[in-house]
């Protein structure tokens, strides 16, 4: 009787375990994959107008996506694909910002163009 009681303790354990495992081997892809993302798009974000417009932005993204490695490497697959996906939003956001702030610079330099240009009279017709 004792035995049966340990037997099928050990089979519920190792039916937990399995699905504890095949639970854990989805979040790990998931956050492998938010890992990659976020690399792709700190990438993609990496410009010079970004560097100089949006640094700090840029910078935290990076610190995200260090923290969602970490959080890989410690086997906290939900905490690094939430840190991977806020590394993702920040890249992203950076290069929103950064394009802003060119555009308005190329704005602003238009404006100031048409505003210092003198009128140009209309030739005058030749009878």
């Amino acid at each position: 009787m004792k035995r049966n009681i340990i037997k099928a303790g050990m089979g519920v354990m190792a039916f937990a375990l399995a699905l504890g495992l095949s639970g854990c081997g989805r979040s790990k892809q998931n956050a492998a994959l938010a890992l990659d993302e976020a690399r792709l798009n700190i990438s993609a974000a990496k410009s010079i107008a970004t560097q100089l417009y949006a640094a700090e932005t840029l910078k935290a993204a990076e610190a995200a996506l260090k923290k969602a490695d970490s959080a890989f490497q410690a086997l906290h697959y939900d905490i690094a694909r939430t840190e991977a996906e806020k590394s993702i939003q920040l890249a992203k956001q950076s290069q929103i910002e950064a394009e802003a702030k060119v555009a308005e610079k190329k704005l602003k330099s238009a404006k100031k163009g048409v505003t210092t240009k003198k009128a140009v009279k209309p030739a005058k017709k030749k009878k």
